[in-house]
């Protein structure tokens, strides 16, 4: 997440307006199955804090979906905390990454 927020959020507040931001935002937390909600809710909370889900829906995700998504992590990873996104290096100069230089 914190590549994307470096990266893609730049240009899209350049481009797209708080609108139809959240617009996207609420079409593609629609299309999300409602079983994996909360572990999908908890990776946002994960990487990103509270503050990264709606407003809304804090009280009722903050009971769940650390939880959820702990227990998907231990099952796919081995461990509850995985590192996170800040925590892994892309080593491509194209993703994140200044080239070296030549």
């Amino acid at each position: 997440m914190a590549l994307e927020e470096k990266l893609i959020l730049p240009l899209v507040e350049r481009h797209i307006f708080a609108v139809e931001w959240e617009e996207m935002v609420g079409h593609a937390a629609a299309g999300i199955p409602q079983e994996i909600g909360p572990v999908v809710a908890g990776m946002v909370m994960y990487e990103g804090g509270l503050h990264a889900v709606p407003e809304q829906l804090r009280t009722v995700l903050a009971e769940v979906a650390p939880g959820a998504y702990a227990a998907h992590c231990e099952r796919v990873h081995g461990t509850p905390a995985p590192p996170r996104a800040t925590d892994v290096i892309i080593g491509t100069p194209f993703v994140g990454v200044e080239p070296a230089p030549m």
